[in-house]
């Protein structure tokens, strides 16, 4: 039996029009971060290709929970059209061929296209042709070509682990949920390749949306000073730097200090230049006192949201410390959780009433991806301590975009983890139940009931294939799991961290922004 034409509307319009949005924000974020003064086509339209295949894999997640709670029915018993495994497995397969897909092209733009594009600006020269310089660029863009082929052939080859004894405890009957999934080298290699890129992704996570889930909604809370109050400020600022560069000619030996007090003046005029006209604006003045309930309050909503991810996140990471292991990948099936989940109980039962789950969950992946933005956005991109380039509206050099849509394409695949460990439960089986014997006090077994699906039922529950995907992966490698583990406690950490930072730090100003754009014009 073929999916049925109502659950496929269900389940695949949605996401068609989720692309549609995806493509629209993608065009309009580009455009808004661009550089004029620095436009080039090709780069813009790679990073518009970047961003919406990247958010893609995001949005595919709530499909594919859909497609395999749909498959049950309330009472724990199979739809018609899912009572045949083979239907069931040939539903699964569209999704899982949907995942490889999105996950190859991401690899290509990651590991050639956007390194190429990067390059081929790079060898830009107003009177050196286009040959010369896609050469140079592909000579370099190969060495990243090697790197993935390097981890394809490490994942095909090195040792799984496929044999586990664990002395009959029930990870024994886990692993023997996932023994008949087993597959050969080649998608082992796959599935290493996108291990790798996960964790990466992590560790931008890590830097860049721990930081910014804090940063971004206290920064509305506590808002911006009047850029009329900065153009005063900016306007003293310079009267005061003449009269030092007016005392400092004066002097026998002037030049040194001459030219550090001409820079900074430079500066400062540069900056009452951009704020004048804004600053004499009635109208720009009477819309910032207008949004500014509102911003107050959509900083406060968010704030309330990110609080709830970092306590969801926080238990489920103790829940692991205390009922599972290292070795395991850190895999907690659902017998062994014992403490809530405040995310993943809301998803689940937010599935009953269609669509409200794919809202609830657009709701934090929009949030979570707006804060990775934001924070790219106020830390820069940096490699260690040092900046390489500056992420502002309407001036961002073309380099800058595409190593955001680089540090994007990561960062979403790490969100895919990040939101497993946030809603296991729905992430995995949705709202799937089964028929079960009731556990006794005494060690037997009682009446049938209907029980929320978990990892130990192989026949009555179906996984989803993201978690497939991941959970299969743990078992056969358990470091990446462990990885994924331990640098979850560093989001947690990089969270604290940003509110606090973010409490102590002084408003931000329109002046500051002005220092930025000088600097990297230097």
């Amino acid at each position: 039996m073929i999916l049925p034409s109502s659950v496929a509307a269900y389940g695949w319009i949605p996401f068609a029009a989720v692309i549609l949005l995806i493509l629209l924000f993608s065009v309009l974020f580009i455009r808004h971060y661009q550089s004029a003064a620095e436009y080039e086509f090709a780069s813009s339209a790679i990073a518009v290709l970047s961003l919406l295949l990247t958010l893609s894999t995001f949005a595919l997640l709530p499909v594919d929970v859909f497609l395999v709670s749909w498959m049950k029915t309330a009472n724990g018993t199979f739809q018609d059209w899912a009572a045949n495994k083979t239907d069931r497995d040939s539903v699964e397969a569209g999704v899982m061929y949907a995942y490889y897909s999105l996950y190859s092209v991401l690899t290509v733009l990651a590991f050639l296209v956007l390194p190429f594009a990067y390059f081929y600006y790079e060898e830009r020269d107003d009177d050196r042709p286009w040959r010369p310089r896609f050469c140079s660029a592909l000579k370099y863009s190969i060495g990243f070509t090697i790197l993935a082929g390097a981890i394809l052939l490490t994942g095909a080859f090195i040792p799984l682990n496929n044999d586990l004894n664990l002395n009959g405890t029930a990870w024994d009957d886990l692993q023997a949920v996932f023994h008949s999934f087993e597959k050969n080298g080649g998608e082992d290699a796959i599935s290493f390749l996108v291990s790798i890129l996960c964790l990466i992704g992590i560790i931008f996570n890590v830097v860049y949306t721990g930081y910014g889930m804090a940063n971004w909604p206290i920064r509305l809370i506590k808002g911006s000073r009047s850029v009329r109050r900065d153009y005063e400020d900016v306007v003293a600022r310079r009267a005061e730097m003449r009269r030092e560069q007016e005392a400092a000619n004066s002097r026998l030996y002037p030049s040194i200090r001459s030219r550090e007090l001409q820079e900074r003046e430079r500066l400062l005029a540069r900056q009452e230049r951009e704020l004048e006209g804004p600053a004499n604006s009635r109208v720009r003045a009477f819309l910032a006192a207008a949004w500014r309930p509102f911003e107050v309050l959509g900083g406060v909503a968010l704030l309330s949201l990110s609080l709830l991810i970092f306590v969801s996140l926080l238990l489920t990471n103790v829940d692991k410390a205390m009922h599972s292991y290292m070795h395991y990948g850190y895999l907690l099936p659902k017998s062994n959780r014992t403490l809530p989940n405040p995310i993943d109980w809301v998803l689940v039962k937010s599935q009953v009433v269609f669509p409200l789950d794919f809202i609830l969950f657009g709701i934090m992946a929009v949030f979570m991806v707006l804060a990775t933005i934001m924070a790219v956005r106020n830390l820069g991109i940096r490699c260690l301590c040092i900046k390489l380039f500056r992420i502002r509206p309407h001036g961002t050099r073309p380099q800058g975009i595409l190593f955001l849509c680089f540090i994007l394409i990561f960062s979403v695949l790490g969100l895919n983890v990040i939101f497993y460990f946030l809603s296991p439960q729905y992430s995995t089986f949705g709202s799937q139940h089964y028929l079960g014997f009731t556990d006794l006090s005494d060690g037997l077994t009682g009446a049938m009931e209907v029980k929320p699906c978990e990892e130990l039922v192989v026949d009555d529950c179906e996984m989803t294939r993201n978690s497939f995907f991941l959970v299969r992966y743990f078992f056969k490698a358990w470091f990446f799991g462990a990885c994924y583990y331990w640098f979850s406690w560093g989001i947690l950490a990089m969270y604290i961290m940003g509110l606090l930072h973010t409490l102590v730090q002084k408003q931000a100003t329109a002046a500051d922004e002005a220092v930025d754009d000088y600097d990297e014009l230097e």
